[in-house]
């Protein structure tokens, strides 16, 4: 799946994880960062034959403590594509 950043601000971190997991899991971006208008791919096929899974994208923000974006219940078997605008 293609993760694409159209927000104008640098994406930081990106999580996903399972809905039934209690804590998010490794952020998958690791040492790397989504600047504004680029995209990043992600391999969700990790043998665990999920289809949804809960996001989480933490953005740069130079007025106050990063923003925090959680999307719920995406579906990563039926799109290719997520995009934050």
């Amino acid at each position: 799946m293609t993760i694409i950043n159209e927000t104008g601000v640098t994406m930081l971190a990106f999580f996903a994880s399972p809905p039934d997991v209690n804590d998010w899991e490794d952020d998958i971006l690791g040492d790397e960062v989504i600047q504004s208008y680029s995209s990043f791919v992600v391999n969700f096929d990790d043998g665990r034959c999920r289809c949804i899974y809960d996001f989480r994208a933490v953005f740069a923000n130079d007025f106050a403590d990063d923003d925090v974006v959680i999307r719920n219940k995406i579906n990563v078997c039926e799109i290719s594509t997520y995009r934050y605008d």
